[in-house]
């Protein structure tokens, strides 16, 4: 993606490197990450949303723990566990935040057994 094509953007919400833009030319939404130089394109708002606050989060973060898409990260004394979804829950302790992640993995994995 060249320069010119990401200064062509809207820019809805910006964090450090990371940018939520839409492409006025084709109407998707992009998150770009400059640190990296990645992008993530997505025609629905909600998805390129929850990819930006994916990324801010795991940037201002401790990772603890990373099983298959569930990703246990510290922020603040506060223990983040973010969902394959991108849903985000937060906890005080990380044995709670532990307990909810394996809890919901295992879940996950036994609805796709079935």
């Amino acid at each position: 993606m060249s320069n010119k094509r990401i200064e062509s953007m809207t820019i809805l919400d910006s964090e450090n490197y990371i940018r939520f833009l839409q492409d006025p030319k084709t109407g998707f939404y992009v998150v770009f990450d400059g640190r990296f130089n990645s992008s993530f394109y997505a025609r629905s708002y909600k998805a390129a949303e929850r990819k930006f606050w994916y990324l801010v989060t795991l940037r201002d973060s401790q990772t603890l723990r990373i099983l298959d898409n569930w990703i246990l990260v510290k922020r603040s004394g506060q223990y983040i566990v973010l969902n394959p979804n991108g849903a985000r829950n937060y906890f005080q302790t990380k044995s709670s935040a532990e307990k909810f992640m394996l809890l919901g993995f295992y879940k996950s994995k036994d609805q796709t057994r079935r």
